[in-house]
């Protein structure tokens, strides 16, 4: 390829739309896949309270709707909890499903709103999100009596 089109102002455009597309692309997948957590835990939960006098929906009920839908039982239970944390969901945020799985595990809501806020304003990616937390962890946990 030529240099002088490399440089060229209409190459540059062509690189801006299409970076730009991409980065609006990756946004409407990482809410779709949320947005599809969200409602599968909604389902389950919907269900749950149908039929909440059946007691065998206890310790393999997970396990058998894993079994039948193909999915893994750790992701359904996720999904719930998904769910019931944020009983509205307001997609349009820049939050993977990834980094909600990372905030369920804080189980205080206020601290885990602060948290929302934190990765939005430094634009942490899941990778990043995940070592803050790591990190935050360490820092908080009991020193040991070595």
């Amino acid at each position: 390829m030529p240099k002088s089109l490399i440089k060229s102002d209409s190459y540059k455009t062509l690189v801006k739309k299409i970076t730009r597309e991409f980065a609006e692309l990756e946004t409407l997948v990482k809410n779709s896949v949320a947005k599809g957590h969200w409602k599968v835990g909604k389902y389950i939960d919907e269900h749950f309270l149908a039929h909440k006098e059946r007691a065998e929906y206890g310790g393999n009920f997970y396990i058998k709707l894993a079994k039948d839908t193909g999915r893994d039982p750790t992701t359904l239970s996720l999904s719930v909890r998904f769910y019931r944390a944020y009983p509205i969901f307001a997609a349009p945020q820049k939050l993977a499903w990834e980094h909600y799985k990372g905030l369920l595990t804080v189980k205080d809501k206020s601290e885990r709103n602060e948290l929302e806020k934190s990765i939005i304003r430094h634009g942490w990616n899941t990778k990043q999100f995940r070592k803050y937390l790591s990190v935050k962890r360490r820092l908080a946990a009991p020193a040991s009596d070595d």
